[in-house]
């Protein structure tokens, strides 16, 4: 059976941005951006499977972890300098996200 995930890394990416440009402050925590995602984004059963590298995660909460895991890539948006992390667990968009999100 091929499983058919709806949320891709870069669309949870696009819903954190436009979730933290809606914050009064522009940040927020990460369980609020898991909160508040589902908003954003069609989150489909299969993406409601358990993770199966982060058993205490669904799919879909592990694409949005990983917009932080994979920092350190090109096309990534903190890479890029659309979001930033002024504290532990806590994600805020910058002026560029802003400039980007704007621009999409």
């Amino acid at each position: 059976m091929v499983r058919r995930y709806h949320l891709s890394e870069p669309d949870a990416a696009i819903a954190v941005l436009r979730i933290l440009a809606e914050q009064p402050n522009g940040q927020a925590r990460v369980k609020t951006l898991k909160d508040r995602l589902p908003e954003y984004a069609t989150i489909t059963e299969e993406d409601q499977t358990q993770s199966v590298t982060r058993p205490n995660e669904e799919i879909w909460e592990q694409r949005v972890r990983n917009i932080r895991s994979h920092h350190d890539r090109p096309g990534n948006l903190f890479y890029e300098g659309y979001i930033d992390r002024p504290a532990l667990g806590i994600w805020r968009i910058t002026a560029n996200g802003r400039r980007y999100l704007g621009a999409i």
